[in-house]
């Protein structure tokens, strides 16, 4: 930049060729502090897409697009693709990401599936305010987002059906069934899902260990509300029997499960996955859980209500 005495003689000597040296050096200056705004973007974007993913030293993430959607809102494009834990390639998926002037920091929902082509090109092209518009028909191909890579990776939407019981029989003496007669969502926050359940439960007596017990469950006819709280990070059961709200968490990824959280275990699996056969600890890997921190996970412990294992609560 020029010094203050250059640019008195300049101005002195020849105004018009000092203002075509400063104008010469302004666009400089401004793409220059673009770049470095542009960057400090990029490193965010990046840092909060690192947090959950699968492999962060490997994950891969394009070059962000940031723009203003129809309602002025400021927002960013990225796709990326992450790696399993035996280093291979995951489908590559879209990040949408948005920024909020208050807090001065960038945040995203989902990693979304890319389908029908909607790469971050398209689909900026369809959202942004001053886009070309490629069409109505480019918005609404808008994919159902994939599971949340961990640690926030919640399990696919799935809603159980009445139709099949989940199975409570390891003691014969005690052989126990549920089912779920209602399940709606009550939460979806940064890839954890809180499910609401009204669950009938059923016994058999004197149950032979075959098909034939099914026949014979002497259900309820009351039911009982259960929360699942779907996470790859924190799987749990909730429940309140009049009192404080009970939870319940699952190692599936880790040794495996106990038998006296057998029950609730499987109604976890049915709630968060429609698996009815107790394979979840089988898949846990491929589906993004991992052996939680604490051993076993933290068993059952008090909380203040369903939502509060959501995370930032």
């Amino acid at each position: 930049m020029f010094s203050s005495l250059r640019l008195r003689l300049l101005l002195q000597l020849s105004p018009h060729i000092a203002l075509r040296q400063i104008a010469a050096r302004i666009p400089l200056v401004l793409m220059l502090a673009a770049t470095a705004c542009s960057s400090a973007d990029q490193q965010a974007l990046e840092n909060i897409i690192r947090a959950r993913a699968i492999n962060p030293a490997k994950v891969e993430i394009s070059e962000a697009i940031i723009y203003r959607d129809k309602n002025d809102a400021r927002m960013a494009c990225l796709m990326v693709t992450d790696y399993n834990q035996w280093g291979e390639a995951l489908p590559t998926t879209r990040v949408n990401a948005w920024y909020i002037f208050k807090s001065q920091s960038w945040h995203f929902d989902n990693f979304w599936e890319i389908r029908d082509g909607l790469t971050c090109e398209k689909y900026v092209a369809a959202d942004s305010k001053d886009g070309a518009g490629t069409g109505s028909q480019a918005s609404s191909a808008e994919p159902t987002p994939m599971p949340m890579p961990p640690a926030t990776n919640a399990p696919a939407p799935t809603i159980a059906t009445t139709d099949q019981l989940i199975d409570g029989c390891y003691h014969l003496d005690s052989c126990t069934y549920s089912r779920a007669l209602e399940v709606e969502t009550v939460k979806e926050q940064g890839g954890d899902r809180l499910l609401r359940a009204l669950i009938e439960n059923g016994e058999v007596s004197d149950a032979a260990g075959s098909p034939d017990d099914l026949q014979r469950i002497r259900w309820s006819g009351a039911s009982s509300t259960i929360y699942a709280f779907c996470s790859a990070r924190s799987p749990a059961i909730i429940w309140s029997n009049g009192g404080p709200y009970m939870a319940e968490e699952f190692d599936f990824a880790g040794g495996g499960i106990p038998g006296a959280q057998q029950n609730n275990a499987n109604i976890y699996q049915a709630l968060c996955h429609g698996i009815y056969d107790n394979s979840l600890s089988d898949r846990a890997a491929s589906l993004g859980y991992r052996p939680l921190a604490e051993t076993g996970g933290r068993g059952q412990f008090i909380v203040a209500s369903p939502e509060a294992l959501f995370a930032g609560n």
